[in-house]
């Protein structure tokens, strides 16, 4: 059995709060095959002053986390070795392919036609469109990751194991050869994991090297409070260099999302080690909330994005906007809302399976 590290539990939720809130800010979108644009000409004030407040914040996650998330699945890969291609390619497509297929199919798209996002005239076009990727929605991650494992076993089989620096540099030129190949190739997020490819790379050669992070950034804590406080001097550093990227964007996006990564990763060793600390065991304890959304990260992740579009469409036609507590609801339903919903959705599926497993196995 693969062994937890709490810091990448703590960013994994974090994570995946952040793609909800990411998602939160939208109210239009244009697809190949669909397309909604819901605007609020109409409405309470508050609700023009609340989506200048998401519209930044969304701007600011959309620098950095996804290829951050696809880092993280680049680090928690390291933890497990390197094992059989064939069994590889067999246990992330169920862990990947399946939930693609069975959420986009099941729940994604007809969520999506009940929003309008989607003519029913044109669900032919949209059938094809998710299989090739143009219309995966938010579930093109799955895909993409899936394509990260496979592109990146010979390279850690060969490189990475041995020397991660290097793996990581066989991953960025083998991403720069691809990538026009591929470019001709749109089939099923193929590209797409191609180009994040690096961004996997790194995230596996950072797991090598964390020990001694670990024990630069904390090691020294018990040595006096001046040293203590390192990893906070070091965390205000990057959300300084963060902040002031949003107010004059002149770095380059690797920069920014090292940056954001680092400071992410720092405040998860913080809480680590400051739940350890209050609960004198080795490893961290795990409130009820946190465990609650780190178990169903994962639902969050597959159902809450057209949640937000069946909420755009009952906001929207119902003038829910046109009252500020109307406007608080809506934000909170937007996220808050599509959280609770996807835990729901999730435990739900969850007991279906089960429940369906074992009837098959009793047949």
């Amino acid at each position: 059995m693969r062994k937890r590290v709490a810091e990448y539990d703590f960013m994994r939720v974090a994570l995946t709060l952040l793609v909800v809130l990411g998602h939160a800010a939208r109210t239009a979108e244009v697809t190949p095959a669909g397309g909604v644009e819901w605007l609020a000409p109409e409405a309470a004030p508050l609700y023009f002053q609340a989506e200048a407040v998401m519209s930044a914040l969304s701007t600011w996650i959309y620098r950095w986390h996804m290829p951050a998330f696809m880092a993280l699945s680049g680090a928690v890969y390291a933890l497990a070795p390197i094992g059989d291609f064939d069994r590889l390619c067999m246990g992330k497509a169920r862990r990947l392919l399946a939930p693609f297929l069975a959420c986009g199919l099941l729940f994604m798209l007809p969520v999506k036609l009940w929003a309008r996002f989607y003519t029913p005239g044109a669900m032919r076009e949209v059938l094809m469109g998710f299989l090739s990727g143009a219309e995966s929605g938010h579930l093109w991650f799955l895909v993409a990751l899936f394509w990260c494992f496979l592109l990146f076993w010979p390279i850690r089989r060969f490189v990475a194991s041995k020397a991660p620096l290097g793996g990581l540099l066989a991953a960025v030129v083998a991403a720069r050869l691809l990538a026009p190949a591929l470019a001709d190739m749109p089939y099923f997020e193929l590209l797409r994991g191609a180009e994040y490819l690096g961004w996997f790379a790194a995230g596996f050669a950072f797991a090598a090297y964390k020990d001694k992070l670990d024990a630069l950034l904390f090691g020294l804590a018990g040595r006096g409070p001046a040293l203590r406080a390192i990893p906070w001097l070091c965390l205000a550093a990057l959300c300084g260099v963060s902040l002031a990227n949003e107010r004059a964007t002149v770095l380059p996006r690797v920069f920014i999302v090292a940056v954001n990564f680092g400071a992410l990763y720092i405040a998860a060793g913080l809480w680590a080690r400051r739940r350890t600390a209050k609960t004198q065991q080795e490893a961290p304890a795990r409130g009820r909330l946190f465990g609650l959304l780190l178990a169903y990260a994962f639902p969050i992740y597959l159902y809450h994005d057209p949640l937000e579009y069946a909420i755009l469409r009952l906001s929207f036609e119902h003038g829910l906007l046109l009252s500020a507590p109307g406007v608080a609801l809506y934000w909170l339903a937007r996220t808050l809302g599509v959280t609770a919903l996807s835990i729901g959705i999730g435990w739900l599926v969850r007991k279906i399976i089960i429940r369906g497993t074992g009837v098959l196995t009793e047949l």
